[in-house]
C-alpha cells in the first residue's frame, strides 16, 4: 500500500494546511455546515487555480516563451492536489449534514483525519528517504505541527 501521493506531495501538503486553517477559521463563525463545505472546497479550488496560474506564468518567463494554455492546464493538473485533499474535510462535514454525528463532531473528526494525514505524510516521505524510525516519527510530528498550531489557535479563540 503506498502512503504518498503519486504525485503532488507539497501541493498535498500545504491543500492539507490549508484546508484545515478554512475549516477552522468558518467553524467558528456560526456558518451552516453546507457553507463551511462551500467555503472550504471553493477555497481549495481557488488556490490551486491561481498557484497554477502562476507556476506557469514564471515558467513561461524563465524560458522565454509566450504563455500557454497547455502549461496552465499541466500546472493546475498538479496543484489539483489542494482540491483532492477536502475529500475527509467535505464527507466528515457531509456525514454530519446527514445527521449521522453533529456539526462539531464532523469539524473535529475532519480536523482529525487532516492532523492524521499530516502525520502520515510526513513520516512515509522520510521513511522512503531512508531515515530511521525515530527520525521518521519526528518528520511525521514536524508534518502535523501546522495543523496543531490551528488547533490550538481554534481552542484560544472559542
Amino acid at each position: 500500500m503506498r502512503l504518498l501521493p503519486e504525485q503532488g506531495l507539497a501541493e498535498t501538503l500545504y491543500g492539507t494546511v490549508l484546508v484545515t486553517a478554512v475549516l477552522v477559521g468558518v467553524s467558528e463563525g456560526g456558518y451552516s455546515i453546507g457553507e463551511m463545505e462551500v467555503a472550504v472546497f471553493t477555497t481549495a479550488v481557488v488556490f490551486a487555480l491561481a498557484h497554477g496560474w502562476a507556476l506557469a506564468m514564471e515558467r513561461s518567463a524563465e524560458r522565454k516563451e509566450p504563455f500557454h494554455l497547455r502549461a496552465l492546464r499541466a500546472a493546475i493538473g498538479r496543484e489539483w492536489a489542494m482540491v483532492r485533499v477536502t475529500t475527509p474535510t467535505v464527507l466528515a462535514l457531509g456525514l454530519a449534514w446527514a445527521g449521522v454525528w453533529s456539526t462539531n463532531t464532523g469539524i473535529n473528526l475532519a480536523i482529525a483525519a487532516n492532523l492524521c494525514l499530516l502525520f502520515i505524510w510526513g513520516a512515509a516521505l522520510d521513511h522512503e528517504a531512508g531515515a530511521g524510525p525515530v527520525h521518521v516519527i519526528a518528520a511525521g510530528l514536524l508534518a502535523t505541527t501546522l495543523g496543531l498550531a490551528l488547533v490550538v489557535l481554534k481552542i484560544l479563540v472559542h
